[in-house]
């Protein structure tokens, strides 16, 4: 699994390293943190309880952004993450998020 972050300024451009893990290794052990982090963002929105290998549909409903558990800093602006899924070394599926974060004035 590959996952890669982007921010739009004048088109998107990396705005942090790629992060190649396996999904399945994830689950089992917390052996990388960038991929732990992406994991824990929709655990809990998600029938992704229990190891691999996944038999039926998987399925994230009613996801939001918790910030208060983010660990990454993320400045108002426009991003996209893209999470290229590999199988046989060959792509085989490809989400691409797009999310904007604003500050909101109003109750600053």
């Amino acid at each position: 699994m590959e996952l890669k972050f982007y921010q739009r300024l004048n088109g998107y451009r990396p705005w942090f390293p790629d992060a190649n893990f396996d999904f399945c290794e994830l689950i089992r052990s917390d052996y990388n943190p960038l991929g732990k982090i992406f994991y824990a963002s929709f655990k809990k929105f998600s029938n992704m309880n229990h190891s691999c290998p996944f038999t039926d549909s998987l399925i994230v409903d009613n996801a939001y952004a918790d910030y208060s558990t983010l660990v990454l800093p993320i400045f108002p602006g426009h991003y996209m993450f893209k999470l290229v899924n590999y199988f046989a070394k060959k792509p085989q599926l490809n989400i691409s998020v797009y999310f904007s974060v604003i500050e909101d004035w109003k109750n600053v």
